[in-house]
């Protein structure tokens, strides 16, 4: 075989292998700030998707930063401390969508729930973005189901501006709070916001 007959044949290879073995679209990448009360499950639920081990997750002091992976996304989520609230506001600056994570089976802070999440949505950097609220603990005898958290929250006149969803999830089944977080993947990757949420 000719020189330039072997040379087109080898091109024609690498060709080939090219196509074949394109690499996979780059996944979009979003930034989410994660907020609720201590003690209402944020770090352990962030622990659990990020495969981390979750039985010694202590409260978040500040914030914390993690790059959850999921097939068609990257969520790199920015987790502030209950117990910094005072501050949060400094740390919405790019935030592409709100993770806000209450425990459905502490009826005593329901309240202080609902009014630190209206203080949340009152802040202009947030404004209109994709809201995913986590009624965690879920699996407990005494949580609230999803109308009543909503009823509490104040859910549709406080997030009358958002594209919000309310989703139940538990630490004891990952893959409710997998779902919780594809729905908020779903709304960051929708071109135009759904009018018709919710439950």
């Amino acid at each position: 075989m000719c020189d330039w007959c072997r040379l087109g044949c080898a091109l024609c290879r690498i060709g080939f292998y090219k196509c074949c073995h394109q690499s996979a679209p780059a996944r979009p990448e979003y930034a989410i700030v994660a907020l609720g009360l201590d003690n209402g499950g944020k770090s352990t639920l962030l622990a659990i998707l990020a495969n981390e081990e979750s039985s010694d997750v202590q409260p978040t002091q500040g914030f914390s930063i993690k790059a959850l992976q999921f097939p068609d996304a990257i969520l790199n989520v920015k987790e502030l401390g209950g117990g910094v609230e005072q501050y949060w506001a400094h740390y919405y600056g790019g935030s592409q969508g709100i993770i806000f994570v209450v425990d459905s089976s502490d009826s005593s802070h329901l309240n202080e729930a609902a009014q630190s999440l209206a203080k949340v949505l009152r802040n202009s950097t947030l404004a209109g973005l994709p809201l995913l609220v986590l009624a965690n603990k879920q699996d407990l005898s005494d949580a609230k189901d999803l109308v009543e958290i909503t009823d509490i929250l104040n859910l549709i006149e406080v997030a009358r501006h958002y594209d919000w969803i309310i989703h139940g999830c538990s630490s004891e089944n990952k893959n409710s709070i997998q779902e919780g977080f594809s729905k908020l993947i779903n709304k960051l990757k929708s071109e135009e916001p759904i009018e018709d949420n919710r439950l």
